[in-house]
């Protein structure tokens, strides 16, 4: 017998998803791919109607995941059954060789009780990993020749990336440009998205690049002094969002593109969905570049 209740499990799981993608593309990504999923599956595991997702990036809002109590009362197999098909559908969609670290890093991100939590629901990450290694291996394989799609596959539902936002043009009535962000308005003048003209770019450029075995990993864009200043201000002392605006002089708008970008350059990663650190790079980073004072 678990010592969590479902809500407990689906509450952590789906935070813990939230954070692990947010460290290998733009959080507000993760955050319409896991919404988009649960939204998906929803036709089959009606119980999901009890879970909601805010629309909401690097924010002080610790409850970004709410579920309902009345989760509690749902067959747990039901559940173990909807977390892995849930697993398998966000691995899906993250794409790339980051990826095969993706439960990895879940598994330590949830800790050992939750690992069992979930085991005992009916979800094996060992074997998901398994899977997923080898999907990545056919995957890879492919350039080489056709192969044969496996099991796992063919069962899982994929989802295509045109619908993985949830607004159209149409409901965009404005856009602003500030510091390489865009910021996309609808017509309540409520905001709808964040668009970082550096990543755009660089996914068109390597996208429809001739010889992709060319393109360099490195990113097309540097760090900035403010940037710069910030990495050392975490380098030398734990600080809260407030305290980082008041040193660096900066709006809370322009601290949470700052750390949006410095997550996408791998320069920080997050510790939990509104707690962010250092990384090795990061850290490497300042020693190559000298850590004045």
């Amino acid at each position: 017998m678990s010592e969590f209740k479902n809500s407990d499990v689906i509450r952590h799981i789906l935070k813990a998803i939230l954070v692990v993608a947010g460290r290998r593309t733009l959080d507000s990504f993760a955050v319409k791919v896991v919404k988009t999923v649960v939204k998906t599956l929803d036709r089959e595991f009606d119980f999901l109607k009890y879970v909601a997702i805010k629309n909401a990036v690097y924010s002080e809002v610790e409850e970004i995941v709410t579920v309902s109590s009345d989760l509690d009362s749902i067959d747990p197999s039901k559940i173990g059954k909807a977390i892995d098909i849930l697993l398998r559908e966000v691995y899906i969609e993250l794409k790339d060789e980051a990826g095969l670290y993706f439960i990895s890093e879940l598994k330590e991100y949830i800790g050992e009780k939750y690992v069992l939590a979930i085991k005992n629901l009916g979800v094996d990450l060992d074997v998901i990993q398994s899977e997923q290694h080898q999907i990545y291996s056919l995957q890879d394989r492919k350039k080489s020749g056709p192969t044969i799609e496996t099991e796992t596959e063919q069962n899982v539902e994929k989802i295509d990336d045109a619908n993985l936002l949830d607004y159209n043009w149409n409901d965009v009535s404005k856009w602003e440009y500030d510091n390489n962000v865009v910021s996309l308005y609808d017509n309540e003048g409520d905001l709808l998205d964040k668009l970082h003209l550096d990543m755009l770019i660089e996914d068109y450029v390597n996208r429809y690049t001739k010889d992709k075995e060319s393109i360099p990993m490195s990113k097309m864009f540097e760090i900035d002094e403010k940037e710069h200043e910030f990495l050392q201000m975490l380098h030398s002392r734990d600080m809260n969002i407030e305290l980082a605006k008041v040193l660096l002089h900066i709006s809370r708008e322009k601290l949470d593109n700052m750390v949006q970008k410095l997550l996408e350059l791998e320069m920080l990663q997050h510790v939990s969905f509104n707690e962010v650190k250092l990384t090795e790079k990061g850290i490497n980073y300042l020693m190559g570049k000298g850590l004045e004072s």
